[in-house]
């Protein structure tokens, strides 16, 4: 199922493995990816499992919705990413050894599913009073690229996804 626009912002997911073909399990296991400007993110993996990713997107909308605006100025500074990393939490694949995270204003949703984090595969949301962003990595950090949106896009595309784990 793909909700949203390809070619802009979507996300896209189907059931690989229902949970009437694993043995002792009410998991759904599938693939699920972003879809920005027409390129999947991660693009690898099938065993995402898909209630859990699904419902911390579904949970972050709230956040979205309170998320604060960061002037234009900040969000294009060359230390935002790593700013907006730490202040939700995530070490980066640049952090020294030692580095701890320290207790900061959020400037951004985490929209990562755990399994992704896992991965070294990161995906953030930040606003403007004009615009959003996602910012994501493949490499844990290591180097992040900037998608700008329009105001609710987001929200939009998550609100939409409708996901109901096959019936046995």
């Amino acid at each position: 199922m793909i909700f949203g626009d390809p070619y802009f912002f979507c996300i896209s997911f189907d059931v690989a493995y229902p949970s009437e073909n694993l043995t002792d399990s009410n998991i759904e296991l599938g693939i699920f990816n972003f879809i920005i400007e027409d390129v999947f993110f991660p693009g690898k993996g099938g065993n995402w499992t898909l209630s859990m990713t699904i419902s911390h997107l579904k949970e972050a909308v709230d956040e979205i919705e309170s998320c604060p605006e960061i002037q234009e100025s900040v969000i294009n500074s060359p230390t935002f990413c790593e700013n907006l990393s730490h202040s939700l939490q995530f070490l980066l694949e640049t952090d020294p050894r030692d580095y701890e995270l320290k207790d900061v204003e959020k400037l951004g949703v985490n929209l990562t599913p755990l399994e992704f984090g896992d991965c070294g595969y990161y995906i953030f949301y930040a606003r403007s009073k004009k615009q959003e962003y996602i910012f994501y990595s493949y490499n844990a950090g290591l180097n992040f690229l900037k998608k700008e949106l329009p105001l609710n896009c987001v929200k939009n595309v998550i609100s939409s996804i409708e996901f109901n784990k096959t019936e046995h």
